[in-house]
């Protein structure tokens, strides 16, 4: 091991103002009463990273640096078993009340911790094993100790590649009275929740309250859909559900519906819906998603997951390991869906017992890092604006289930913790009316103003402020050649919550939605021809923070229904009908059930051969190559554009259906994976070798990289100036893209290095890859083939990768010097018949 103070080689640090100078760490925050912070590393304003004495293997290129919400590290190499990274921190901690010192730390999987505390009656030992890539909680047990006099942390990694992680925080904890604390937030005894519940013998009308959540003409037409398409009466359908459940006969039904309820069927909107999703009879078509999640969730009782906090969905990074699973937000509203459908008093019951349950909970935050005392860190208001979400919605949807007791406590509840903590978030964060965020906030804080609106009429103003400031930052989002450079899935999930919000305010208020879209979301359509994916396996292309469409149908099913609805003469209906064709044929939200109900017959217009969004700085070519179409995408930046990625240069290749050059897209935040698939190294790229160090450009860049060039149907000549950003690594680097017709490829990179002596071209791909005794490079999918020519003057390895889902091959050609010309050709061929492509 080498100091890094006495090596400034072996480790480099970022944003340590107090080199060489350790101050003892003597204070603790008490958070409960069995626990205190003794280092909030996730607060850049509280966090002591910069007291922690650092050491680094040699040549291990450890990097440790303050980020917004951790103190993360990465290395480059490392010998396995072997300590690549040592951490100590001096103190002087009155650890009297407590048992045990504990570290929340994201590792990578079996790396291992050894910790070592030094107290006045000697050291105290534990090592542990990092289990997976999420946040654990290590502990060691101070056997009696009066006082911790030092702390040290040493990582032992498993693999000699790169790997990263990140430290939350350090605390002292007492075993002993900790299940006490716990108590205190335990949920009522039973699930009658008397005097907030309605009781057994209530009969429901199966009706929305008001009707600014749902709309009941949604609900009869999606009622008689069902009916329809099954052969049977909704109510009927379920007992049969609960009968394959395993459960002991029917769930309790009440009345019939009335048979006009089962006429408002809109037969031509359904005709348009089934010609564009090209499935085959309508009858077969399984039943809506959020019916069979419902059926489900109907088992779960939420009230044991009453807590001090409240889980963002899956998500790990803020929330303690003792609250994961703890899965209460976005169950409420589908429960009510469902039990409106169906008719269904137990889903109704069951969806007012989620929303009693959310609002029961103390603090509606991810956990104990947004509520230090003294601490300035806060998550936004992603959770505040789930759960009011969810309990406007149950107030409308299944509010007739509660007592008028129960509803006033909600409406509370959505004032004082919610939107209180939303508007907070508005008027605190500037940059978020600029970006993904404020849109995502909006959909809680509209229905939130809707749910308020009955009783509480003086907040009209701030619900016509609310819808001001989300068509403000919906416009300023997407770019005037309509881009938007945060990615597809953040542009999705900007849809989705516009649309739940402006639909909620239109029924609150009786206004037009259509009539408050911003005249920018029509420009979308060419951000739709620029991304439209001709692969089979996805609608868009996941660049940036994306992830595969599979994974995150949430964003997907509302955005595509509520943009098909919007733009019927653009791709988003053509796309749409894709992703509810890969879905199986059924939509998996109800809202997105709804606005499919109200298409009209669109026009499928023809891909551009050629897009190109100057603001965003992106391209891309569709041509068609014999029988197949070929799509190239190439990756530029708007000057600090927010979730990119290092990958300025890159580009994506589809032909015959499938993806030959890949970008990874993302994956769970939670996972250090998600920060590696951000690395140059991950896109297919031309990088810089420097030995212990990852070369790498700025980002977000703060530059605009705008790739020019021309093409048509058949040919495609694009060039990028690609050196901003990567100052001190390249003193120049061009790349060009240069197609005479859609079977070739040609991909040049002319550079000069700034430093280090070798460069890597990168290709990465998850079909089938084979070096042929020719030296080129074949790339084997299930109709197609890609192969490559590289120059002989490079190395070749073809290395295996992880990426969400399972493994990506990356070929790296290397080639020596610093400077020269990096040419690669591409042949693009269809498989002949009994060749036998890749079916893995």
């Amino acid at each position: 091991m080498t100091r890094a103070r006495d090596s400034a080689e072996s480790m480099k640090t970022d944003n340590d103002p107090h080199e060489g100078t350790y101050v003892p760490l003597s204070r603790t925050t008490p958070i409960n009463s069995a626990e205190a912070i003794v280092d909030p590393l996730w607060d850049p304003s509280r966090s002591g990273l910069a007291q922690w004495e650092r050491e680094a293997a040699a040549d291990s290129g450890v990097t440790l640096r303050q980020e917004w919400c951790k103190a993360a590290f990465e290395w480059v190499r490392a010998a396995p078993g072997e300590p690549v990274l040592r951490l100590r921190r001096y103190c002087a901690l009155d650890c009297r009340d407590y048992d045990r010192l504990v570290v929340s730390a994201v590792l990578p999987p079996q790396t291992r911790l050894c910790m070592r505390v030094r107290t006045e009656r000697g050291e105290c030992l534990a090592e542990h094993c990092a289990p997976d890539a999420l946040a654990t909680e290590y502990a060691v047990a101070l056997d009696g100790a009066e006082r911790v006099l030092a702390i040290e942390l040493a990582f032992r990694a498993a693999e000699r590649g790169p790997a990263g992680g990140w430290l939350n925080w350090l605390l002292l904890q007492s075993a002993e009275r900790l299940p006490q604390h716990l108590l205190q937030y335990a949920g009522p005894d039973d699930e009658r929740w008397e005097g907030d519940l309605q009781p057994e013998s209530y009969v429901p009308r199966y009706e929305p309250l008001h009707g600014y959540a749902i709309d009941a003409t949604d609900v009869a037409a999606l009622r008689g859909r069902i009916d329809g398409r099954h052969g049977r009466h909704a109510d009927g359908w379920h007992e049969q559900c609960a009968a394959g459940n395993g459960k002991a006969g029917p769930v309790r039904t009440t009345r019939q519906p009335p048979a006009s309820d089962r006429a408002q069927s809109c037969a031509a909107s359904h005709a348009a819906e089934d010609a564009l999703e090209g499935n085959a009879a309508a009858e077969n078509r399984p039943l809506p998603g959020f019916i069979e999640r419902a059926r489900a969730w109907a088992e779960q009782p939420p009230e044991r997951w009453i807590g001090e906090f409240v889980n963002f969905w899956d998500d790990t990074r803020f929330c303690r390991a003792r609250d994961r699973g703890r899965w209460l937000v976005g169950r409420a509203p589908e429960l009510a869906e469902a039990g409106l459908v169906l008719r269904d008093e137990r889903l109704l019951r069951m969806a007012a017992r989620y929303a009693l349950s959310l609002a029961r909970c103390a603090h509606w935050h991810d956990g104990m890092m947004c509520t230090l005392p003294g601490g300035l860190f806060e998550h936004r208001c992603f959770v505040q604006s789930l759960v009011v979400y969810d309990l406007a919605y149950t107030l409308d949807a299944a509010g007739e289930l509660l007592t008028e007791r129960g509803r006033a406590y909600l409406r509370r509840r959505i004032a004082e913790e919610g939107l209180a903590a939303i508007n907070a978030t508005s008027w605190r964060h500037e940059y978020i009316h600029h970006c993904n965020q404020l849109l995502w906030f909006s959909a809680g804080r509209l229905l939130g103003y809707a749910a308020l609106l009955p009783t509480m009429p003086r907040v009209r103003p701030y619900m016509e402020l609310a819808l001001e400031e989300m068509r403000g930052s919906l416009a300023s989002s997407i770019l005037p050649d309509g881009g938007y450079v945060e990615g597809p899935i953040y542009f999705l999930w900007t849809v989705k919550r516009y649309a739940h919000a402006i639909e909620a305010y239109a029924r609150a208020t009786g206004a037009d939605p259509m009539a408050l879209l911003p005249e920018r979301l029509k420009a979308t359509a060419a951000y739709a021809e620029l991304l439209v994916s001709t692969a089979e396996d996805g609608e868009l292309i996941p660049i940036c923070d994306a992830v595969p469409t599979d994974d995150d149908w949430r964003a997907y099913d509302d955005a595509l229904a509520f943009l098909a609805r919007t733009l019927p003469d653009s791709l988003w209906p053509q796309i749409s009908a894709k992703h509810r064709r890969r879905s199986g044929g059924r939509g998996q939200t109800f809202l997105a059930a709804a606005l499919q109900a109200r298409l009209a017959p669109a026009r499928v217009p023809a891909p551009r051969p050629f897009v190109q969004l100057p603001e965003m700085g992106w391209m891309a070519s569709t041509r068609q190559h014999g029988a197949h179409a070929v799509k190239l995408l190439i990756a530029g930046n708007r000057a600090g554009a927010g979730h990119c990625h290092e990958d300025k240069g890159s580009f994506v290749l589809e032909y015959a259906g499938e993806t030959f050059a890949e970008d990874p897209g993302s994956c769970d935040y939670g996972l250090p994976l998600a920060a590696e698939l951000q690395q140059c190294q991950r896109h297919n790229m031309l990088v810089p070798l420097l030995p212990g160090e990852r070369p790498r450009p700025s980002n977000p860049l703060p530059a605009d990289i705008r790739p020019a060039g021309t093409g048509d149907a058949r040919q495609l000549h694009i060039q990028a100036e690609l050196t901003p950003g990567w100052e001190g690594y390249y003193a120049s680097w061009t790349r060009s893209w240069r197609s005479e017709e859609p079977g070739l490829l040609t991909i040049r990179d002319e550079y000069a290095l700034a430093q280090g002596d070798a460069v890597d071209f990168y290709w990465q791909t998850r079909r089938r890859v084979t070096r042929q005794p020719d030296g080129r490079i074949l790339l084997t999918g299930t109709r197609g083939r890609v192969a490559l020519r590289v120059p002989e003057d490079c190395a070749v390895r073809i290395e295996e990768l992880p990426v969400p889902g399972g493994t990506i091959r990356r070929i790296a050609l290397r080639r020596e010097g610093r400077t020269g010309t990096l040419i690669v050709e591409a042949e693009l061929s269809a498989l002949t018949e009994g060749e036998g492509g890749d079916r893995t």
